[in-house]
């Protein structure tokens, strides 16, 4: 299993339903750089987007799941990048978020999942 940061819903995928909204989800990030979803909660946006995010992965891409707060703490993408994975990875090297970020291409994007970016306080668009 690859590891893809932070707040993976609790629960058994395998108990996971699938929804309107996964399917809404897949169809939508074709060709955006960023892709805001707005609902109620309950209604399964992290899942959604949580199973976007591993199709992406096994299908040979990278991703992450960053919480508001790595956001509301970064000024930049890279930096953002680098909190998640030294907080993953304690012993990485300064510098590994823009090291990171040159494995990614338009054919092979970073897909960012940003929990409640709401409560950031900051706009951040990443692809």
């Amino acid at each position: 299993m690859r590891q893809f940061g932070y707040s993976r819903p609790d629960d058994d995928p395998d108990a996971w339903v699938s929804r309107g909204l996964d399917r809404d989800v897949a169809e939508a990030i074709h060709g955006q750089d960023a892709l805001f979803i707005i609902a109620e909660s309950g209604l399964g946006k992290s899942v959604a987007c949580y199973k976007r995010l591993e199709q992406h992965v096994a299908a040979g891409g990278f991703g992450l799941i960053l919480p508001h707060q790595v956001v509301n703490s970064a000024l930049t993408i890279e930096q953002a990048v680098e909190t998640a994975l030294l907080q993953l990875h304690p012993k990485l090297v300064a510098g590994a978020g823009l090291d990171a970020l040159s494995f990614c291409s338009a054919d092979r994007p970073l897909v960012m999942v940003v929990e409640d970016i709401n409560r950031s306080g900051q706009g951040f668009i990443a692809r």
